[in-house]
């Protein structure tokens, strides 16, 4: 199996109708998303009531790559962090799929007011964990994601029931393609690569025509990261401009010639900087360590509240007596002999609960414990088994 080709003819008007019936099981409702080559609509079951959601691509799209994204959705039903499969087939002259209807996209993060100037720490190491979570899952079942970014992940509808299933999901897999074949072995690169993903956040590789592995999603989601941290990424305004060889250019100065201009100012910059020098030393067939990669976001947080309770004075410090001790316990835990995840998270936990309990308390750090108790635990030396 290999990935398909983008279409090339945009969208200009709905390509489904109000009422309209898919299968003679789901009738059509409103239009609630869209991309240049596809639609997204709300549905219904005729016979259950139940919500979905039926994504459809122009009969004009010239190569189309849905029938692929489907075949990769329904083979990863298995998958703790990808939406609900049910069907897939032809209406009239389109192809639809028809899948769970999931709810706000991160994208809603970025463009909320209280992150003109970046996100709140600890909420973007929290979202940062939970789609770090959803990538590792997606690459343990044998595919790289190569578009990843904030729209891309999704938040659940919250239908279900949150405490054995994740809050968080990662979507849209036209893009994808196989990493690992049917022996279990890694797939051989191609030479030569066509640029996947989006200019703001595509991997080096990604622009220099490489073929992309799964460092190169983690690289994605490192720039996704420091997007939300910076509140704006050096290239920001080339990238939306689509200037591909600037972007590049800017990536090349800010990742290898001068990475500390990148994460100054930051907090947690030393530990931002050791998650660079990992990536970097990733290749195209290694299967990243996640764990460290974890440690290394949780670090930055915990190196912050550290600093926070430090550099308070003596009536800051009696103010917010309880946020000074939560950030001492931080400091006070030596989680380099914590090797259990949810060990880790449930410290994680007691110091949220204690800062759920005070009026001055930071944003809190639940779902940095939630992201490693609802996930799934792996064998590092069988990456590709669930415990």
């Amino acid at each position: 199996m290999h990935a398909a080709s983008s279409p090339l003819e945009p969208l200009n008007k709905n390509i489904l109708l109000a009422g309209e019936v898919i299968a003679e099981k789901w009738k059509i409702g409103e239009k609630i998303g869209e991309g240049t080559f596809s639609q997204i609509y709300s549905a219904y079951s005729i016979e259950s009531r139940d919500k979905v959601a039926v994504k459809v691509e122009a009969p004009s799209s010239l190569k189309p790559v849905l029938e692929w994204e489907s075949l990769i959705l329904k083979s990863l039903q298995d998958c703790p962090h990808v939406c609900r499969y049910y069907y897939h087939g032809k209406h009239g002259d389109s192809t639809v799929l028809v899948m769970e209807l999931l709810g706000e996209s991160m994208s809603m993060l970025r463009m909320s007011p209280d992150s003109i100037h970046g996100v709140p720490l600890a909420k973007a190491v929290a979202v940062g964990l939970e789609m770090l979570d959803c990538i590792e899952a997606f690459h343990r079942h044998g595919y790289v994601h190569r578009d990843v970014k904030a729209s891309n992940f999704a938040l659940s509808a919250n239908e279900r029931n949150p405490a054995k299933n994740p809050r968080y999901y990662i979507i849209d897999f036209g893009l994808s393609r196989q990493h690992i074949g049917e022996d279990r072995k890694v797939l051989p690169a191609r030479p030569v690569a066509e640029f996947r993903g989006t200019s703001m956040y595509a991997s080096l590789s990604s622009h220099r025509r490489q073929e992309l592995g799964p460092k190169d999603d983690l690289w994605s989601w490192f720039y996704l990261v420091m997007d939300f941290l910076r509140g704006e990424l050096p290239w920001a305004t080339d990238a939306q401009q689509k200037n591909r060889e600037t972007v590049l250019s800017l990536k090349e100065h800010y990742t290898e010639k001068n990475p500390n201009l990148l994460v100054e100012g930051l907090p947690g910059a030393a530990q931002l900087m050791d998650m660079m020098k990992y990536l970097q030393s990733l290749n195209y067939e290694d299967f990243p360590d996640y764990a460290l990669v974890r440690k290394q976001l949780l670090a930055v947080g915990e190196s912050h509240m550290v600093s926070e309770s430090s550099e308070s004075g003596d009536e800051e410090a009696r103010e917010d007596k309880k946020t000074a001790q939560d950030a001492t316990a931080v400091s006070a835990i030596d989680w380099d002999v914590i090797e259990s995840e949810r060990e880790r998270a449930l410290q994680w936990t007691k110091i949220a609960e204690r800062q759920m309990g005070s009026d001055n308390a930071p944003d809190t750090l639940l779902p940095i414990a939630k992201s490693f108790v609802h996930g799934r635990a792996y064998s590092l030396h069988h990456p590709f088994k669930a415990l």
